[in-house]
């Protein structure tokens, strides 16, 4: 019986234990795996070409627009502008031909070797090797510009300039060797009515008459309703001025500008074959200087 009692003991205390068996899992966080996203950097060529190219075609607000913001802090679009284009007349340019020759590119920063041909309607062509530094702005490269950029002797702040003389045209005559159009000392004569003493006017009117070569009527019908304004009334060579001066010179309200310059006799004949000539207007300087024309020239 002692032994029958001992058993079930044993049993009793073996089966006590194996209701709490050992766990054994390991344990979890319950987060989820972390994911990695990958971000290429762009091809730094693409913006520099685009670059080069917005260049080439004079759309100089458009490269300003692909500046790093600490150059645009260092140079406003007004002065980045001006100096392209003042630059590009002083060269006479034609045009550009660019290319990239270097790159070396990192995550934040990118330098770019380029070279630059221009080509210019005066000088013909000149090349020079240039860098770029381009900086990574959220993922789009921006360029920290500076003045060498555009060509190694503007660095520090220089400025390009040329100065052109160009030779005086030769005269025109007809074929009974009359001249038509010379180089030649010139006098543009032009009048303010209300400063001419009237008392002497049919003088003054008959000497302008003769000189300019037009009728007194005419002469007349180009000031009368002047009063205070400087109204032209033509050119005549210093010669012919030279010769009425004891007239022109008694009388107020004339007024006399000399100068140097193509003159046309007899008013300018047989315009169709001599042509004409004129100052480059503010709207055409830059079109003109960059075909090799110097700022005050006549055309």
């Amino acid at each position: 019986m002692k032994k029958f009692i001992a058993v079930l003991l044993i049993v009793f205390i073996v089966s006590a234990c194996s209701k709490n068996p050992t766990n054994s899992a390991t344990p979890t966080s319950g987060l989820p795996t972390p994911g990695v996203t990958t971000v290429a950097v762009p091809d730094v060529a693409v913006t520099v070409n685009q670059f080069l190219d917005l260049w080439n075609n004079g759309d100089y607000v458009g490269m300003y627009g692909m500046l790093a913001q600490t150059s645009k802090d260092a140079v406003s679009e007004e002065d980045f502008v001006n100096l392209y284009k003042e630059t590009a007349s002083a060269l006479s340019l034609s045009q550009l031909d660019t290319g990239i020759v270097s790159t070396l590119v990192k995550p934040a920063s990118a330098t770019v070797g380029y070279q630059v041909n221009f080509i210019s309607n005066l000088y013909g062509e000149l090349s020079r090797n240039m860098e770029m530094t381009l900086v990574n702005e959220n993922i789009t490269w921006k360029i920290q510009w500076h003045e060498g950029m555009i060509l190694p002797e503007l660095t520090g702040g220089n400025h390009l300039a040329s100065s052109i003389q160009a030779p005086s045209r030769g005269d025109i005559n007809d074929r009974n060797g009359n001249t038509l159009a010379t180089e030649t000392q010139a006098v543009a004569l032009g009048i303010i009515p209300n400063q001419v003493s009237w008392e002497y006017e049919p003088v003054l009117v008959d000497t302008l008459s003769g000189a300019l070569n037009e009728p007194k009527n005419i002469i007349r019908e180009m000031f009368k309703d002047g009063g205070d304004n400087y109204i032209p009334l033509g050119e005549i060579t210093q010669a012919g001025y030279d010769a009425h001066a004891t007239t022109f010179d008694s009388y107020g309200g004339l007024v006399k500008n000399p100068y140097t310059s193509r003159y046309y006799y007899n008013g300018g004949v047989a315009s169709q074959v001599l042509g004409y000539m004129k100052l480059i207007s503010a709207e055409e300087i830059d079109q003109y200087t960059r075909l090799g024309y110097a700022r005050d020239a006549q055309i």
